[in-house]
């Protein structure tokens, strides 16, 4: 999610926002104390792979912004609570995002780019179910936050800085498989 630079002036918009499929590989270890609670560490890395390209009127003038992610880790902590056949879980900590945020002022042909992995934090939940002895199957949700950008180009003084809000919202699913007892 980002915000396009802003200007008094802007006219009608069009957003083109363009999803893709992530992957990732996680490791953790989980802890269960009494008889359903579970405490838990995790790290994943991963490919976010998002773009969107928004365009906007500048005093009549069509200008391009967007942002584009490559990948993201999380390093979270995990409270669940065990049903027997699945974990219900919260999760929590922190982010980092390789983004790549920018605009483009098509009167005068300059762009402006910044590119940087950016920290932050996330939170979400999810279940975790078993599936055969050492197999679990998970379906995840996760809030990003990793923080805002302002993008600039000296020889873009027309529009001024472009301001990015890095925030993501990630939906995934996966397998798992437990080593240990």
């Amino acid at each position: 999610m980002f915000s396009a630079p802003t200007d008094p002036n802007a006219g009608a918009s069009a957003d083109i926002a363009y999803a893709r499929v992530t992957g990732s590989l996680q490791a953790g270890y989980n802890w269960q104390f009494g008889p359903n609670w579970v405490v838990g560490l995790e790290g994943d890395i991963g490919y976010l792979g998002n773009k969107r390209a928004y365009i906007f009127l500048n005093d009549g003038a069509p200008t391009a912004s967007g942002f584009r992610t490559n990948w993201y880790g999380t390093a979270r902590g995990r409270l669940g609570y065990n049903t027997g056949q699945a974990l219900l879980y919260v999760t929590g900590g922190a982010a980092f995002v390789n983004v790549k945020n920018n605009f483009d002022d098509t009167v005068i042909q300059r762009f402006a780019s910044r590119t940087e992995t950016a920290g932050g934090w996330t939170v979400g939940g999810g279940i975790e179910a078993a599936l055969a002895q050492r197999w679990t199957a998970k379906a995840e949700y996760l809030y990003i936050d990793a923080g805002s950008q302002d993008v600039s180009n000296p020889t873009i003084t027309r529009l001024g800085a472009g301001h990015f809000e890095n925030r993501f919202h990630i939906f995934r699913y996966g397998l798992n498989y437990k080593f240990g007892g």
